[in-house]
């Protein structure tokens, strides 16, 4: 997944290539996601929205539908966007809700708890998608923030 801070470039490529490598090893959705994530930056929105879409709904997780909307966005289908956008919306207002009204929700071992079931996304994967709101509300290059990625993280940040 660190090819949410990557530009098109040779880093980006052997992110790439290491992560069809691992998912022709292990076809978990989350290495789907990461080598769509990293298809993205690398100006191959088709390759990646492919790959998200040969996931089931229910594996392209909260993470998967903000990066849908992107890469709807990128290849100009903007009726697809906003479908995705409101899928990924409604999706991301169900988990805060749910860690909102959780009695005291605390981090425990990487993950959101509050109420006690395990349907809270980890934390790390909130500040990803709160990195693809960020871009999806700012359109950019596609690439991350100029300032880097300390500056990008912490222009995601949710209040």
């Amino acid at each position: 997944m660190n090819a949410l801070f990557r530009t098109p470039g040779p880093e980006l490529s052997e992110c790439i290539t290491q992560g069809r490598r691992l998912y022709e090893t292990d076809r978990l959705a989350w290495n789907a996601l990461a080598l769509s994530l990293a298809l993205y930056r690398n100006d191959e929105p088709q390759a990646a929205l492919e790959m998200l879409e040969s996931l089931k709904p229910e594996e392209q997780r909260l993470f998967g539908l903000h990066l849908g909307a992107l890469l709807q966005r990128a290849l100009g289908h903007q009726d697809e966007a906003v479908r995705w956008r409101e899928r990924a919306d409604a999706g991301y207002q169900q988990t805060i809700d749910g860690i909102l009204a959780s009695q005291e929700p605390t981090l425990v071992l990487g993950s959101l708890v509050g109420d006690g079931s395990d349907n809270a996304p980890p934390w790390f994967e909130l500040v990803k998608v709160q990195i693809l709101r960020h871009e999806l509300d700012h359109p950019q290059s596609g690439g991350p923030a100029v300032a880097g990625p300390w500056q990008h993280l912490i222009q995601a940040r949710g209040y």
